[in-house]
């Protein structure tokens, strides 16, 4: 956080950065949805769907069954319950399991770099959130070429 907010030297930014990295555990899930990942390099670039037709990101209990203006369940279908689906299931039991301080969900299809509740209309807000915002902007700089939408913009 002190670094996104310009407040380290370049040297103590790599003492700090080391510190944490040794003191971090990751874990690292390389492929939640196969099937819509097959379909993405098959070059269907937003398929966000699995191999039912469900939107695993919908499928979480979150805001579940709970419909935008523009839904369209084509694209949104959130399954039969809230972690009917195996892929948002095991990520279910993965985080209370793992219990993590910061989770990164990378996603295809399009450049973006949201923050969490994205799908809500209205952005976080507080240190956290700015905090967040201020990384995923130095993110979109430097490895996005400024391209990505950013936060919930």
């Amino acid at each position: 956080v002190r670094q996104a907010r310009g407040g380290l030297d370049a040297s103590e930014s790599t003492r700090e950065t080391a510190r944490a990295l040794l003191a971090t555990t990751f874990k690292i899930v390389p492929m939640e949805n196969v099937n819509g990942r097959d379909k993405v390099e098959a070059g269907e670039w937003c398929e966000r769907k699995n191999g039912r037709g469900v939107d695993c990101n919908r499928n979480w209990e979150v805001d579940w069954g709970v419909k935008a203006p523009d839904y369209d369940p084509s694209e949104e279908y959130p399954g039969t319950a809230p972690f009917s689906e195996p892929e948002a299931f095991m990520m279910k039991t993965l985080l209370e399991e793992f219990r993590p301080h910061v989770w990164v969900n990378v996603h295809s299809g399009m450049e973006a770099l949201f923050m969490p509740f994205d799908h809500k209309a209205e952005e976080p807000v507080g240190p956290g959130a700015d905090a967040m915002k201020a990384i995923l902007h130095q993110i979109n700089a430097h490895n996005c070429g400024n391209r990505c939408v950013v936060g919930g913009e």
